[in-house]
């Protein structure tokens, strides 16, 4: 899978990553996936936030096996590929990460109820071309959201190292772009804002 790489560390450590999905254990973050492997999360962290690799190729290359093996009848399409703009009610410069999950919605645009504790600081607008479900009617929307105890409100809490599974780096969301983890939204250098003076963080 990793054979596009050219360095053998870089496959290496791809190596390891997989491995660390695949193992027994709840949680898939850096540090327990390291734990489970015998190695240092270091190498883990530096293989998904700091290496420049093909992921496209990479993700090419994965989705032909998965075709040997599955051979599928019916394809799905991406239920993101329908959105048309991002709205923020936060100041994402301030936020290292931010969790990120598809909910059923009964409009393609507005701002959505919010259900869960904590704080809804951002949504996805869908496109005309959005078609609702058959079977409930509503459409599927991006909404991004924190939790009281994540890094933003407790700072050196459970969370200060490492990332929730859902949680990506707000500043790599786009419409239609899934978004990814990066070394700051990993617990790494803190957001330029809070390096000012006086700076702190949103209730």
């Amino acid at each position: 899978m990793f054979a596009a790489l050219v360095r053998a560390d870089r496959r290496v450590k791809g190596g390891l990553y997989l491995r660390g999905l695949l193992l027994d254990g709840r949680r898939k973050s850096m540090q327990p996936m390291a734990g489970r492997l015998g190695v240092g999360h270091q190498q883990l962290q530096q293989f998904m936030t700091s290496s420049a690799w093909p992921v496209d190729t990479v993700r090419g290359l994965s989705a032909r096996r998965a075709v040997a093996v599955v051979r599928p009848q019916v394809w799905v399409v991406d239920e993101i590929s329908h959105e048309s703009e991002f709205v923020w009610l936060e100041d994402i410069e301030q936020l290292d990460c931010v969790r990120q999950s598809l909910e059923r919605l009964p409009t393609r645009k507005g701002k959505p109820a919010y259900c869960r504790d904590g704080r809804m600081v951002g949504y996805a607008v869908l496109g005309p071309a959005a078609k609702p479900s058959r079977a409930c009617g509503t459409l599927r929307r991006r909404v991004l959201w924190l939790l009281p105890h994540d890094r933003d409100s407790r700072p050196d809490g459970d969370d200060a190292k490492g990332a929730p599974a859902e949680a990506v780096d707000p500043r790599t969301l786009e419409p239609r772009v899934k978004g990814c983890k990066t070394e700051r939204s990993q617990g790494g250098p803190p957001s330029t804002a809070l390096q000012e003076p006086g700076t702190t963080r949103p209730l």
